[in-house]
């Protein structure tokens, strides 16, 4: 790879390798609004208000929809592993999506590890898939 560097070219190159290689694959957490799709194993990607989660630039917080409620809470990430903290929501009731929220935040507090394939991001309890979210538009 040496001999390869010693060109303007060879330097492109080789730049544009490293580069690579230091992307996060955690990266496209944030500057995102990601939409629930797969709640366990229920399909609610139909909701006329779906329900949201989004990430500070830092990674550190969380924010979103529940269903019914705003919520936020605090997010612990190294690597793969993830955990959410703190989590509080406004506290309205909505008949037609409390079970869909209340069962949101059980999971949520659940989670232990992510996944993120593209437009898709799953977070998991160790290798189960728990939450499913795909990129908003």
């Amino acid at each position: 790879m040496y001999s390869i560097c010693k060109s303007f070219q060879g330097i492109v190159a080789c730049t544009a390798i490293l580069l690579i290689g230091c992307k996060t694959p955690d990266a496209s957490l944030q500057a995102t609004e990601w939409r629930l799709v797969l709640l366990g194993q229920e399909d609610v990607s139909k909701m006329q208000n779906p329900v949201t989660l989004s990430f500070t630039e830092n990674e550190s917080r969380i924010s979103g929809f529940g269903g019914c409620n705003r919520y936020f809470g605090s997010c612990n990430k190294a690597g793969n592993r993830i955990s959410f903290t703190g989590v509080g929501s406004t506290k309205m009731y909505c008949q037609e999506t409390m079970s869909v929220e209340d069962n949101f935040f059980k999971l949520l507090n659940e989670v232990d590890a992510f996944d993120v394939q593209g437009e898709k991001l799953v977070l998991l309890k160790g290798t189960t898939p728990l939450l499913e979210f795909t990129r908003g538009r």
